[in-house]
Order: structure tokens, then C-alpha cells, then sequence
């Protein structure tokens, strides 16, 4: 997973693909448990981009896209932000929101 930064999200944001971006933070319990199921979809699902970004490391960002509860994650498709997931996330429903928006 990709560490993200504003230079790799505005790339991300110009791609026609698929992208799920966790927004995590080091202190976080829940966001602990999110990264593994995360890695292991990003190695089941080699045509979405996934990328990760710490809220401390990059408040501006997560305050541009609301993010108040962690982890959180926004799911992106061709610049739009089709969804956004707060709290621990299984692994089927992100595998369900990737069949929906792919």
C-alpha cells in the first residue's frame, strides 16, 4: 500500500480506476486491524490502487475530505469520491464495495 501524500492523491484523483485510500492513525486500536485486511485485498485486487494516509502526517488532507472518525475510508473512482466508510470495515464489505464500483 502506497503512503499517501497530496502530490500521490491529486494522480490518484486524475486515474479513471478504482482506489480505496485508508485514513489511519498510529494510535489507533481499529486502524491496526484495518491495515492487514486491507494489504491482503490489495494483493487479491491488483487493478484497484490502494493507499494509505495518517492523519497526523497529513491533517490537510483528511480535513479536506471530513474525515473525523478512524479509521475511515474513501473509495474513489475516477476522481469522484463514491463512498466513505468509518469504523473497522470487513473484508467482504470492501470486497462488496469493490464489485459494486468496479
Amino acid at each position: 500500500m502506497t503512503e499517501i501524500t497530496k502530490e500521490i492523491l491529486d494522480e490518484v484523483l486524475k486515474k479513471d480506476g478504482l482506489a480505496i485510500i485508508d485514513f489511519y492513525g498510529v494510535y489507533c486500536g481499529p486502524c491496526k486491524m484495518q491495515l492487514p485486511i486491507l494489504e491482503k485485498l490489495s494483493e487479491e485486487y491488483s487493478n484497484v490502487f490502494f493507499g494509505k494516509c495518517d492523519v497526523e502526517e497529513h491533517s490537510s488532507i483528511a480535513s479536506k475530505y471530513g474525515i473525523v472518525a478512524l479509521p475511515s475510508i474513501l473509495i474513489i473512482k475516477a476522481g469522484q469520491i463514491m463512498d466513505k466508510l468509518q469504523g473497522l470495515q470487513p473484508k467482504k464489505t470492501l470486497e462488496d464495495k469493490i464489485k459494486e464500483y468496479s
